[in-house]
């Protein structure tokens, strides 16, 4: 992405190389390939053998002579035309459908470790605003306990900085405690041990935010979001299968060579038989094919049929919601990209400028203790919403990123 720092680049792609979710997705891949592999085999061939012994008999039921027959056949299965392409175009759906979910999957996963390191930088900023604040803090509650003696005022003003102090240690322990969230989702992102550290030194705070266009926005999901995509692939699959469920009705059939042996010996008895042996041998060919009289596959493509209306209902509800979120999305960020805007450039040193400015006054007895701990509240108040407004807009944009397949309007 345009402008993105060295570090949360190479944050992202240590995710993409060891995120272990990812490792699901890409062996998805693998199991779609072994599946078309398979369904382009031709089924094996078949062999049947039968044999029995012979026994003959006169027109007295006496036997007269014994032997053996035994018949094999050899059985091709053919599928009937056309079933075959289907079920390979299914299958190559089923590809196309893995291929995406991992574009989908490495997408989402870069902007989220994205997010948590900007998120980071911002705590990590917020923090050191607090404890800049404590720190003045107690640098004068130290200088009041030297002057308790000068009155009551300074007692007076010791007691407000020290409960001041308390209400600083509340806040800095929220932060720390966030941090160590955002710290242990990210470590997760990133295949780490939970106990590894997170470089947080160094993370910029984002604070330039292009313009967008909302109907640009629009057409660039809609022609690049990789759920919608995957849901058009659906329909074309739903499609395919009720051509698939209807051929389904035809049968299948086996065509292959056969052959029958039967050899006898038969003994002389009286006058009109003679010993002998009589060999009978009978090659032939064998076609065999199920009768579609009760199965005509109905309830499959019933099945098939409603299928296709569910992809093409998820297809259009998907493309409601895909604008549903781009225009929140959008708005979020509008509404955080103009609030920065009307900033004045620099108001944050010159807010920190004035909370040291107080602090010294204090000291110097020019201004009450109201005013140096107002002024701290407002740099620290003011501080922290300014950096929400910055992670507010860059987790808009994210997420636009996201919804639009990686495809934002140039200068992103």
């Amino acid at each position: 992405m345009t402008g993105e720092p060295r570090v949360v680049r190479d944050l992202v792609e240590e995710a993409l190389r060891n995120n272990p979710e990812l490792r699901f997705f890409e062996a998805q891949i693998e199991v779609a390939k072994g599946n078309r592999i398979q369904g382009g085999l031709w089924r094996n061939p078949e062999l049947s053998s039968l044999g029995g012994p012979i026994t003959v008999l006169d027109g007295k039921g006496r036997e007269i002579g014994s032997g053996y027959w035994q018949q094999h056949q050899l059985l091709q299965p053919f599928e009937f035309p056309g079933k075959a392409t289907l079920r390979k175009a299914i299958l190559d759906r089923d590809m196309d459908l893995a291929q995406l979910g991992l574009e989908q999957f490495r997408l989402s996963l870069a902007n989220r470790v994205r997010f948590l390191a900007y998120r980071l930088a911002i705590l990590r900023s917020n923090s050191t605003t607090a404890s800049e604040i404590v720190q003045r803090s107690r640098m004068l509650v130290s200088l009041l306990k030297k002057r308790r003696l000068a009155g009551i005022v300074a007692l007076l003003d010791l007691r407000i900085i020290e409960g001041n102090l308390v209400d600083l240690g509340r806040t800095m322990r929220e932060l720390e405690q966030e941090r160590r969230s955002v710290a242990s989702e990210l470590q997760g992102l990133l295949g780490r041990s939970y106990d590894e550290p997170v470089l947080e030194a160094g993370l910029p705070v984002p604070n330039w935010f292009p313009s967008l266009g909302l109907s640009e926005l629009l057409q660039t999901a809609f022609l690049n979001s990789l759920p919608l995509r995957m849901r058009q692939i659906e329909i074309g699959k739903a499609a395919k299968l009720v051509d698939y469920q209807k051929l389904g009705a035809f049968p299948d059939f086996s065509l292959g060579p056969f052959l029958y042996e039967e050899n006898s010996q038969v003994s002389a008895r009286g006058e009109a038989r003679r010993s002998g042996v009589e060999d009978f041998f009978y090659p032939g060919v064998s076609v065999t094919l199920p009768l579609p009289i009760w199965n005509r596959n109905t309830g499959n493509i019933v099945a098939a049929q409603a299928a296709q209306k569910q992809a093409e209902a998820l297809y259009r509800t998907y493309q409601k919601q895909l604008q549903a979120a781009v225009l929140s999305r959008y708005a979020v960020y509008e509404r955080a990209r103009k609030e920065l805007a009307s900033y004045p450039e620099g108001l944050l040193e010159e807010l920190h400028r004035a909370a040291d400015l107080a602090d010294r006054q204090y000291r110097l007895g020019t201004v009450p203790v109201q005013t140096f701990l107002e002024m701290q509240r407002q740099y620290m108040a003011a501080a922290m919403a300014l950096r929400a407004a910055r992670l507010d807009a860059e987790a808009a944009l994210l997420d636009l990123h996201t919804l639009t397949g990686g495809k934002l309007p140039s200068g992103f």
